[in-house]
Protein backbone atom coordinates (compact mmCIF):
# COMPACT_ATOMS: atom_id res chain seq x y z
CA UNK A 1 0.00 0.00 0.00
CA UNK A 2 1.38 3.14 -0.35
CA UNK A 3 -0.68 5.39 1.59
CA UNK A 4 0.30 8.93 2.87
CA UNK A 5 -0.65 10.38 6.01
CA UNK A 6 1.24 13.17 6.47
CA UNK A 7 1.37 15.37 10.10
CA UNK A 8 -0.24 18.52 10.17
CA UNK A 9 -0.06 20.30 13.70
CA UNK A 10 -3.13 22.44 12.48
CA UNK A 11 -4.57 20.28 10.28
CA UNK A 12 -8.08 18.10 10.19
CA UNK A 13 -8.61 15.22 12.30
CA UNK A 14 -9.24 11.92 10.39
CA UNK A 15 -12.20 9.19 11.11
CA UNK A 16 -11.79 6.68 9.55
CA UNK A 17 -15.12 4.91 9.22
CA UNK A 18 -16.41 8.64 10.36
CA UNK A 19 -19.81 8.13 8.79
CA UNK A 20 -20.85 4.88 9.74
CA UNK A 21 -23.13 4.63 13.35
CA UNK A 22 -20.21 4.48 15.60
CA UNK A 23 -18.21 7.48 13.28
CA UNK A 24 -21.19 9.74 13.33
CA UNK A 25 -21.57 9.58 16.81
CA UNK A 26 -18.28 10.97 17.72
CA UNK A 27 -17.58 12.95 14.59
CA UNK A 28 -21.04 15.04 16.04
CA UNK A 29 -18.86 14.89 19.72
CA UNK A 30 -15.66 15.61 18.05
CA UNK A 31 -16.81 18.94 15.63
CA UNK A 32 -16.82 21.65 17.84
CA UNK A 33 -13.31 21.08 18.63
CA UNK A 34 -11.55 20.41 15.96
CA UNK A 35 -12.18 20.77 11.77
CA UNK A 36 -13.12 16.83 10.42
CA UNK A 37 -12.32 14.71 7.58
CA UNK A 38 -14.74 11.69 7.35
CA UNK A 39 -13.60 8.70 4.82
CA UNK A 40 -15.57 5.32 4.61
CA UNK A 41 -16.08 3.22 0.82
CA UNK A 42 -19.48 5.87 -0.06
CA UNK A 43 -19.11 9.43 0.42
CA UNK A 44 -22.84 9.92 -0.13
CA UNK A 45 -23.96 8.03 2.77
CA UNK A 46 -22.17 10.91 5.08
CA UNK A 47 -23.39 13.82 3.21
CA UNK A 48 -25.66 14.38 5.39
CA UNK A 49 -23.44 14.29 8.22
CA UNK A 50 -20.85 16.33 6.79
CA UNK A 51 -23.71 19.18 6.09
CA UNK A 52 -24.03 19.18 9.54
CA UNK A 53 -20.78 19.09 11.03
CA UNK A 54 -18.73 20.87 8.45
CA UNK A 55 -16.45 17.98 7.59
CA UNK A 56 -15.08 17.53 4.82
CA UNK A 57 -16.08 13.85 3.06
CA UNK A 58 -13.48 11.85 1.31
CA UNK A 59 -13.49 8.23 -0.17
CA UNK A 60 -11.21 5.53 1.43
CA UNK A 61 -11.93 2.43 1.06
CA UNK A 62 -9.69 -0.15 3.02
CA UNK A 63 -10.14 -2.95 1.33
CA UNK A 64 -9.28 -0.62 -2.27
CA UNK A 65 -5.84 -1.03 -3.16
CA UNK A 66 -6.10 2.85 -4.08
CA UNK A 67 -3.85 4.99 -2.39
CA UNK A 68 -4.85 7.74 0.20
CA UNK A 69 -3.72 10.79 1.10
CA UNK A 70 -3.92 13.65 3.86
CA UNK A 71 -2.60 15.93 5.92
CA UNK A 72 -3.84 15.70 9.36
CA UNK A 73 -3.02 16.55 13.13
CA UNK A 74 -4.77 13.03 14.21
CA UNK A 75 -6.11 9.80 12.92
CA UNK A 76 -9.28 7.51 14.82
CA UNK A 77 -10.11 4.70 13.33
CA UNK A 78 -14.08 3.32 13.85
CA UNK A 79 -13.60 0.62 11.27
CA UNK A 80 -11.87 -2.70 11.67
CA UNK A 81 -8.59 -2.29 9.90
CA UNK A 82 -7.55 -6.05 8.99
CA UNK A 83 -4.81 -5.65 7.42
CA UNK A 84 -3.47 -2.94 9.88
CA UNK A 85 -3.66 -0.62 7.12
CA UNK A 86 -3.95 3.40 8.57
CA UNK A 87 -1.92 2.16 11.48
CA UNK A 88 1.39 2.25 9.46
CA UNK A 89 0.24 4.84 7.26
CA UNK A 90 -0.37 6.99 10.54
CA UNK A 91 3.20 5.49 12.03
CA UNK A 92 5.37 5.96 8.70
CA UNK A 93 3.90 10.03 8.80
CA UNK A 94 4.07 10.60 12.49
CA UNK A 95 0.78 11.08 13.01
CA UNK A 96 -1.28 10.44 16.56
CA UNK A 97 -3.15 7.60 15.98
CA UNK A 98 -6.01 6.05 17.96
CA UNK A 99 -8.50 2.86 16.99
CA UNK A 100 -11.24 2.04 19.51
CA UNK A 101 -12.88 -0.69 17.88
CA UNK A 102 -10.08 -3.90 17.16
CA UNK A 103 -10.84 -7.11 18.65
CA UNK A 104 -8.95 -8.46 21.14
CA UNK A 105 -6.52 -10.98 18.02
CA UNK A 106 -6.35 -7.71 15.98
CA UNK A 107 -5.55 -5.50 18.94
CA UNK A 108 -2.95 -7.85 19.82
CA UNK A 109 -1.39 -7.65 16.15
CA UNK A 110 -1.55 -4.01 16.20
CA UNK A 111 0.72 -3.84 19.12
CA UNK A 112 3.00 -6.20 17.38
CA UNK A 113 3.40 -4.10 14.17
CA UNK A 114 3.57 -0.58 16.65
CA UNK A 115 6.00 -1.98 19.01
CA UNK A 116 8.47 -3.49 16.09
CA UNK A 117 7.73 0.16 13.66
CA UNK A 118 8.97 2.45 16.51
CA UNK A 119 6.45 4.88 16.28
CA UNK A 120 7.31 8.77 16.94
CA UNK A 121 3.81 9.63 17.68
CA UNK A 122 1.45 7.98 20.19
CA UNK A 123 -0.24 5.36 19.32
CA UNK A 124 -3.76 4.54 21.20
CA UNK A 125 -4.97 1.19 21.09
CA UNK A 126 -8.11 2.04 23.22
CA UNK A 127 -10.48 -1.11 22.04
CA UNK A 128 -12.77 -2.06 24.48
CA UNK A 129 -16.53 -2.52 25.25
CA UNK A 130 -18.10 0.99 24.42
CA UNK A 131 -15.24 2.14 22.96
CA UNK A 132 -12.66 1.97 26.08
CA UNK A 133 -14.68 3.55 28.31
CA UNK A 134 -14.64 0.29 30.32
CA UNK A 135 -10.95 0.68 30.33
CA UNK A 136 -10.69 4.35 31.60
CA UNK A 137 -13.03 3.65 34.49
CA UNK A 138 -11.36 0.84 35.60
CA UNK A 139 -7.94 2.79 35.49
CA UNK A 140 -10.01 5.64 37.06
CA UNK A 141 -11.15 3.40 40.12
CA UNK A 142 -7.60 1.81 40.17
CA UNK A 143 -5.99 5.12 41.08
CA UNK A 144 -8.13 5.36 43.54
CA UNK A 145 -7.59 2.43 45.45
CA UNK A 146 -3.30 2.29 44.61
CA UNK A 147 -4.08 -0.49 42.21
CA UNK A 148 -6.34 -2.65 40.60
CA UNK A 149 -5.87 -6.34 41.27
CA UNK A 150 -9.59 -7.88 40.37
CA UNK A 151 -11.80 -5.95 37.44
CA UNK A 152 -15.15 -7.43 36.85
CA UNK A 153 -17.26 -6.27 34.09
CA UNK A 154 -21.03 -7.03 33.31
CA UNK A 155 -22.84 -5.84 30.15
CA UNK A 156 -26.26 -5.38 29.42
CA UNK A 157 -27.19 -5.34 25.60
CA UNK A 158 -30.56 -3.95 25.21
CA UNK A 159 -31.58 -5.59 21.90
CA UNK A 160 -33.08 -1.70 20.83
CA UNK A 161 -29.93 -0.28 20.75
CA UNK A 162 -28.49 0.91 17.75
CA UNK A 163 -24.76 -1.02 16.51
CA UNK A 164 -22.70 -0.52 14.00
CA UNK A 165 -21.58 -3.90 11.61
CA UNK A 166 -18.05 -4.02 13.60
CA UNK A 167 -19.81 -3.85 16.75
CA UNK A 168 -21.62 -7.11 16.79
CA UNK A 169 -19.32 -8.84 14.50
CA UNK A 170 -17.91 -10.54 17.95
CA UNK A 171 -21.24 -12.51 18.03
CA UNK A 172 -19.05 -14.78 15.07
CA UNK A 173 -16.46 -15.49 17.48
CA UNK A 174 -18.46 -16.88 19.99
CA UNK A 175 -17.39 -20.81 19.16
CA UNK A 176 -13.73 -19.81 19.68
CA UNK A 177 -12.14 -19.88 23.48
CA UNK A 178 -9.82 -16.89 24.04
CA UNK A 179 -6.88 -16.37 26.95
CA UNK A 180 -7.84 -14.65 29.74
CA UNK A 181 -6.17 -13.60 33.00
CA UNK A 182 -6.92 -15.20 36.35
CA UNK A 183 -4.85 -14.90 39.25
CA UNK A 184 -2.10 -14.23 37.44
CA UNK A 185 -2.05 -17.11 35.04
CA UNK A 186 -3.08 -16.95 31.70
CA UNK A 187 -6.05 -19.77 31.34
CA UNK A 188 -7.97 -20.41 28.27
CA UNK A 189 -11.72 -20.36 28.61
CA UNK A 190 -14.59 -21.02 26.32
CA UNK A 191 -17.24 -17.85 25.67
CA UNK A 192 -20.87 -18.00 27.17
CA UNK A 193 -19.17 -20.14 30.21
CA UNK A 194 -19.21 -19.03 34.02
CA UNK A 195 -23.05 -17.84 33.77
CA UNK A 196 -24.22 -15.60 36.28
CA UNK A 197 -26.44 -13.24 37.57
CA UNK A 198 -25.41 -9.54 38.52
CA UNK A 199 -27.83 -6.06 39.24
CA UNK A 200 -26.96 -3.48 36.45
CA UNK A 201 -29.03 -0.28 37.49
CA UNK A 202 -32.29 -1.87 38.52
CA UNK A 203 -32.67 -5.03 36.68
CA UNK A 204 -31.23 -8.58 37.49
CA UNK A 205 -29.29 -9.41 34.62
CA UNK A 206 -27.94 -13.35 33.28
CA UNK A 207 -24.49 -12.79 31.61
CA UNK A 208 -21.97 -14.86 30.89
CA UNK A 209 -18.18 -14.67 29.58
CA UNK A 210 -17.15 -12.81 26.32
CA UNK A 211 -14.00 -11.92 24.45
CA UNK A 212 -13.45 -8.13 24.81
CA UNK A 213 -9.67 -6.66 24.65
CA UNK A 214 -9.98 -4.90 27.94
CA UNK A 215 -9.34 -8.38 29.29
CA UNK A 216 -5.68 -8.57 27.60
CA UNK A 217 -4.71 -4.88 27.94
CA UNK A 218 -6.24 -4.54 31.82
CA UNK A 219 -3.71 -7.17 32.92
CA UNK A 220 -0.66 -5.04 31.01
CA UNK A 221 -1.54 -1.34 31.92
CA UNK A 222 -3.55 -2.15 35.53
CA UNK A 223 -1.48 -5.15 36.52
CA UNK A 224 -5.05 -6.67 37.57
CA UNK A 225 -4.31 -10.11 38.31
CA UNK A 226 -7.54 -10.71 36.97
CA UNK A 227 -9.62 -9.38 34.16
CA UNK A 228 -13.17 -10.79 33.44
CA UNK A 229 -16.09 -9.38 31.23
CA UNK A 230 -19.50 -10.95 30.62
CA UNK A 231 -22.44 -9.60 28.95
CA UNK A 232 -26.20 -10.48 28.93
CA UNK A 233 -28.83 -8.79 26.72
CA UNK A 234 -32.32 -6.81 27.95
CA UNK A 235 -34.06 -9.81 26.89
CA UNK A 236 -33.44 -12.72 29.42
CA UNK A 237 -34.81 -15.16 26.49
CA UNK A 238 -32.48 -14.21 24.22
CA UNK A 239 -29.53 -14.87 27.09
CA UNK A 240 -30.88 -18.20 27.52
CA UNK A 241 -31.55 -18.95 24.00
CA UNK A 242 -27.71 -18.27 22.95
CA UNK A 243 -26.34 -19.91 26.19
CA UNK A 244 -28.32 -23.15 25.16
CA UNK A 245 -27.28 -23.03 21.57
CA UNK A 246 -23.35 -22.77 23.01
CA UNK A 247 -24.12 -25.66 25.02
CA UNK A 248 -25.28 -27.66 22.18
CA UNK A 249 -22.50 -26.16 20.04
CA UNK A 250 -24.39 -24.24 17.22
CA UNK A 251 -23.04 -20.71 18.09
CA UNK A 252 -21.27 -21.08 14.91
CA UNK A 253 -24.06 -20.65 12.66
CA UNK A 254 -26.35 -18.37 15.40
CA UNK A 255 -27.09 -15.54 13.29
CA UNK A 256 -27.31 -11.91 13.81
CA UNK A 257 -27.94 -8.54 12.76
CA UNK A 258 -24.80 -7.01 11.46
CA UNK A 259 -25.87 -4.13 10.03
CA UNK A 260 -27.41 -2.52 12.87
CA UNK A 261 -31.00 -2.74 15.03
CA UNK A 262 -32.89 0.40 14.45
CA UNK A 263 -34.09 2.17 18.50
CA UNK A 264 -32.75 4.25 21.15
CA UNK A 265 -31.87 1.92 23.47
CA UNK A 266 -29.19 1.67 25.99
CA UNK A 267 -26.08 -0.23 27.09
CA UNK A 268 -25.31 -0.49 30.43
CA UNK A 269 -22.76 -2.08 32.15
CA UNK A 270 -21.57 -2.95 36.20
CA UNK A 271 -18.04 -2.85 36.89
CA UNK A 272 -16.13 -3.57 40.20
CA UNK A 273 -12.71 -3.04 41.20
CA UNK A 274 -10.75 -4.82 44.23
CA UNK A 275 -7.37 -2.92 44.52
CA UNK A 276 -4.20 -4.26 45.68
CA UNK A 277 -5.05 -4.09 49.22
CA UNK A 278 -8.22 -6.05 49.49
CA UNK A 279 -10.90 -3.21 49.61
CA UNK A 280 -13.29 -3.39 47.06
CA UNK A 281 -14.58 -0.23 45.66
CA UNK A 282 -18.49 0.54 44.92
CA UNK A 283 -19.45 -0.66 41.79
CA UNK A 284 -20.25 1.84 39.07
CA UNK A 285 -23.14 2.27 37.13
CA UNK A 286 -22.81 3.39 33.45
CA UNK A 287 -25.45 3.57 31.03
CA UNK A 288 -25.19 5.06 27.59
CA UNK A 289 -27.32 6.56 25.29
CA UNK A 290 -27.08 6.68 21.88
CA UNK A 291 -25.88 10.46 22.29
CA UNK A 292 -24.53 10.88 25.50
CA UNK A 293 -22.66 8.77 28.07
CA UNK A 294 -23.34 9.01 32.09
CA UNK A 295 -21.91 7.65 34.72
CA UNK A 296 -22.74 7.68 38.37
CA UNK A 297 -20.77 5.25 41.44
CA UNK A 298 -22.95 4.54 44.14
Amino acid sequence: MNDELIFDADGPVLLVGGYGTVGAELARMAAPSWPLILTGRTVQRGQQLANETGAELRTWDLADPAPFRAEISAVVTVVNDPDDRVLRAAISGGVPFVDITRWTTRLQRAATVAAMSGPTAPVLLSSAWMGGVTSLVAACLGDRLGGADTVDVAIRWDLADRAGADSVEFMDRLGLDYEVMRDGQRHTVMPLTDAGRVRIGETLTRVARIDTPEQFTLPLTLSAQTATTRIGFSSPASTTALLAAKARGHCHVVGWVSDGVTGCGAVGFRLCVQGVVGRPVAPVICSQMVKRTVISAR
